[in-house]
């Protein structure tokens, strides 16, 4: 059961490779085999948040897993749990928490680890300092050329991947589509089992990027016929979301409804809070653009509560900076100065510099509707801000973008 779970996993049907690893834990909990109860606690932590379906029992999975280990003094699969958890912090934006569990795996990786955890850790580094807000390219590069000399097409991978992301964060969409045209190559040369559709996906997000959407939208129709064997992926859903906005962009709107009911259905059938908050934010956003201001702060404080169930910061953030932006819809001026200040406070705080950026970017909205051109403007020229689009762009699709390494 447990490797036919791991068979499962890695085709990316979630579902049976649930019941496989539910049945392993029964039976090795009956044999007090604590060791294979480990191993299928971290499976079915890992095969939890791939999938985005619970990822406050994938933490809970996790910990005990790592217990376990702990208990039986395996240094190698403390260090793999360490890893684990490292991600799924990294992804529920608690940094703090995350910053505590890569030193760990870091330490380790550097003391006892093979090639590809010392690739990994480089990896997570640079995820911490990504997420303070801190430039993390540098990082990135040393494990892409780390990968190529050590014969690790999945830690390069990783690696073009995030330097992608990245690209896209700094509004070079060229270098973001070269850097997952790279990845994909590179995965292709392993065994990419579910993780080539979600490149296919980013791959996609950088030709939007571009303002190319005669190729995007069928770029994006490609990576929804991809994530039909995915049984419990919110790929399905993150991609019907961006399908939709673009659809809305060009003016095909019963088309971008259509996607966007698609995607809320999916997403109530996954009970998943945290893509449920990104499907609300989206629905914010097509609201605003029609100027339905009393629907865009429905849909804002739904945004609110499953961003809330989901004890995800990140998303938290996301949806305080889409209140400002409501409120600067609505006139109310006052308020949403008060709020990206306290915004921008949280930032400085955090060292957060991209989303002091954001924050910029509003308050140039805020200018420009009170009058105050010539402030407005200022932001606006500035070469190193994002762009409007950017600014308004839904939160991002909750996915991890590393390879999840099975132990035992």
């Amino acid at each position: 059961d447990k490797f036919d779970g791991v068979l499962a996993y890695r085709a990316g049907q979630f579902d049976a490779a649930r019941a496989h690893y539910e049945r392993a834990l029964a039976g090795f909990e009956a044999l007090d085999d604590r060791r294979e109860q480990s191993n299928v606690l971290n499976n079915l932590a890992i095969l939890l948040a791939e999938s985005g379906r619970d990822p406050a029992r994938a933490e809970s999975l996790y910990r005990q897993s790592l217990a376990l280990r702990e208990s039986l003094g395996d240094a190698a699969l403390v260090m793999a749990s360490h890893r684990n958890l490292s991600n799924l912090l990294l992804e529920l934006g608690r940094i703090d928490a995350a910053r505590e569990a890569v030193a760990a795996y870091v330490e380790a990786a550097e003391r006892i680890g093979a090639p590809v955890d010392r690739g990994e850790a480089l990896l997570l580094r640079g995820d911490v300092l990504r997420d303070s807000g801190t430039d993390a390219r540098g990082l990135y590069r040393q494990a892409a050329e780390f990968g190529s000399a050590q014969g690790l097409p999945v830690v390069a991978a990783s690696a073009w991947q995030r330097l992608g992301r990245e690209a896209l964060r700094l509004r070079d969409p060229g270098a973001a589509r070269d850097a997952f045209e790279s990845a994909i190559a590179l995965y292709l040369q392993s065994d990419p089992g579910h993780q080539l559709p979600w490149l296919k996906y980013q791959w996609a997000e950088a030709m939007a990027a571009a303002g190319d959407p005669a190729a995007a939208i069928p770029a994006y129709a490609e990576v929804l016929v991809l994530s039909e064997g995915l049984a419990d992926s919110s790929l399905a859903i993150d991609a019907r979301l961006a399908l939709s906005l673009l659809l809305m962009q060009a003016g095909r709107a019963a088309e971008a409804e259509a996607h966007l009911a698609d995607a809320s259905r999916l997403a109530l059938t996954l009970g998943n809070a945290m893509t449920s908050a990104n499907v609300a934010l989206t629905r914010f956003e097509a609201s605003l653009r029609r100027d339905q201001r009393v629907a865009a702060r429905g849909h804002l404080e739904a945004a609110r509560r499953f961003a809330q169930d989901a004890g995800s910061e990140s998303l938290a953030r996301e949806v305080r900076l889409r209140e400002a932006m409501l409120m600067i819809a609505e006139g109310s001026h006052a308020a949403a100065r008060q709020a990206l200040a306290d915004a921008e406070a949280a930032a400085v705080a955090r060292g957060d510099q991209q989303e002091r950026e954001r924050i910029d970017r509003l308050g140039a909205m805020l200018a420009l509707a009170e009058g105050r051109f010539a402030d407005g403007y200022v932001v606006l020229e500035r070469p190193s801000a994002p762009n409007l689009k950017a600014t308004v762009a839904p939160a991002e699709p909750v996915r991890m973008t590393w390879p999840s390494f099975v132990a035992g």
